[in-house]
C-alpha cells in the first residue's frame, strides 16, 4: 500500500511537534531527539538537516546547543513541515502534466482528484503545530510503558 504521508514526513512532523513544546529556547540533541521519538540517529539527523535548509528548524553548537524549533509554533502549519521536506501533494499526474492524457480537459476523474487533492491541501494548512504538540512528560510515559 502506498501512502500519502512517507515515514520521513511523519518524523519531520514528530521531530516539529517535539520542538515545538520546548519553544521558544529550548532544544535538543539530535540523539535525545532520537531517542525520544524513537527514530534512528542517521534519519533524526537527515530530517534534522532537511528541516534547517527549509527554515522549520534551527542549530546551535556548543555546550547549550542542539536541534531548535526557528519558528513560532502558532504560525506554523502542518503543510509547511511537509514543504520543507519537499513533500508532492498531487493526487494523480495528471494535475500536474496536463499533456500526459488526452482526455485532460473532460475527464471527471482528473475533476474529482482535483477536489480531493485541494481538499488535503486545506486541512494541511489548517492544522497548527501548536495543536499536535509532542509534550516531553507525555512521551516518557509512553516510552517507559512500551519497554
Amino acid at each position: 500500500m502506498v501512502s500519502l504521508i512517507k515515514r520521513e514526513y511523519d518524523y519531520a512532523l514528530r521531530i516539529t511537534a517535539y520542538l515545538g513544546s520546548l519553544y521558544p529556547g529550548n532544544g535538543r540533541t539530535i540523539a535525545e531527539l532520537a531517542k525520544n521519538l524513537d527514530i534512528s540517529k542517521s534519519l533524526a539527523t537527515r530530517i534534522s538537516y532537511q528541516l534547517i535548509k527549509g527554515g522549520i528548524l534551527r542549530s546551535r553548537q556548543g555546550r547549550y546547543g542542539g536541534i531548535f524549533l526557528d519558528r513560532d509554533p502558532s504560525d506554523l502549519v502542518i503543510l509547511d513541515v511537509l514543504e520543507a521536506m519537499n513533500y508532492d501533494s498531487t493526487m494523480n499526474a495528471c494535475l500536474q502534466e496536463e499533456a500526459i492524457c488526452p482526455l485532460v480537459h473532460f475527464c471527471p476523474i482528473r475533476k474529482k482528484f482535483s477536489i480531493l487533492e485541494e481538499s488535503v491541501i486545506k486541512q494541511l494548512r489548517g492544522i497548527r503545530i501548536r495543536d499536535i504538540l509532542i509534550r516531553e512528560s507525555k512521551l516518557k510515559t509512553v516510552m517507559k510503558q512500551a519497554n
